[in-house]
């Protein structure tokens, strides 16, 4: 079992998902429940964009732990695979749970899975402070660090551009390219690619779609299905604004990948950038991005919901 998990992690860190997958699936199999491993496993699912079984293994994990350190990674996991579920309120409770929890690994996973909820609330400026404090507690010195800093950087930019607040959202996505590069992780590293694409259109600066070939062809080849379809999501955005036929193809794309995985808000972000590029949809589609929105206090408000078609935009009605 500890070979296996120790095969994983390399995998793991090789981003090599699906066969850090198989290999925890090896550590698992015919022995007592594992907390650490089950939790471990439903992370790695999450990244293979198979939702259900995650949230099984992270389940699993939960009922397995016994010591500290592996509960709280079971819940911080739980917690997760029910925010990409659209599953909010199974996420509130069992982000209660962790937030009990009187350790400060507890209480700085707690504070980052609130802000996203938060930011799903519509509460934009308390989840960039609950982000800012995260920043703050995790040392830049220390680069086992660096991945959880650089994604509440991200997280942060993707705040301020919600809110309008582009130099502010261009700072975080500064600091965040800083901490992907030091923690060595590429798909967190090309995700912040596709957001630099979309505060250059936000500024109404030219994008040349193609500077997210590699990091759409890196999602394909490792199997990272939910990574792809924000890629795409991007990628279509930029050549609808150059005029180019094939933002159809990435929208459909990635509309299509986050409804086989079963993730309804990135779903409904990939219906919605479509209606606002003019791209063509089916019967319905009005109808299904809202219903699959209406969780996101924020995005559920874009105008181009309350009409047929729109002009490409990252702003929402305040």
């Amino acid at each position: 079992r500890a070979a296996w998990r120790s095969a994983a992690e390399s995998w793991r860190v090789a981003d090599r998902p699906v066969a850090a997958a198989r290999a925890l699936a090896r550590a698992l199999a015919g022995g007592p429940p594992d907390a650490l491993g089950s939790a471990l496993l439903a992370g790695v699912l999450q990244d293979l964009g198979q939702l259900l079984p995650a949230r099984a293994a992270a389940e699993d994990a939960v009922a397995a732990a016994t010591g500290l350190g592996p509960r709280i990674l079971a819940l911080d996991v739980l917690t997760g695979a029910h925010l990409l579920l659209g599953e909010l309120d199974a996420a509130r409770a069992v982000l209660s749970r962790l937030s009990a929890i009187e350790a400060p690994a507890a209480q700085l996973a707690a504070i980052f899975r609130s802000a996203r909820l938060d930011r799903l609330d519509g509460q934009l400026d308390r989840a960039v402070a609950s982000l800012q404090a995260v920043r703050r507690q995790l040392p830049a010195t220390d680069p086992r660090l660096s991945a959880p800093r650089a994604a509440a950087a991200q997280d942060i930019a993707e705040l301020q551009l919600l809110a309008g607040h582009l130099q502010a959202a261009r700072a975080a996505h500064a600091a965040a390219v800083v901490d992907w590069e030091r923690s060595g992780r590429r798909p967190g590293r090309f995700a912040a690619e596709g957001l630099a694409v979309r505060l250059s259109l936000a500024r109404g600066e030219t994008v040349l779609p193609d500077v997210l070939a590699l990091p759409v062809a890196f999602a394909d080849e490792r199997g990272l299905p939910l990574l792809g379809a924000e890629l795409r999501i991007a990628r279509g955005r930029a050549r609808a604004a150059a005029g180019l036929p094939s933002a159809a193809e990435d929208f459909d794309h990635a509309v299509a990948a986050a409804g086989r995985a079963e993730a309804p808000l990135l779903e409904g972000r990939a219906r919605l950038w479509r209606r606002v590029a003019g791209c063509p949809a089916a019967e319905g589609d009005l109808r299904r991005t809202r219903v699959l929105l209406g969780p996101d206090r924020v995005l559920s408000r874009h105008a181009v919901l309350a009409r047929p078609a729109g002009r490409n935009s990252e702003q929402v009605p305040d």
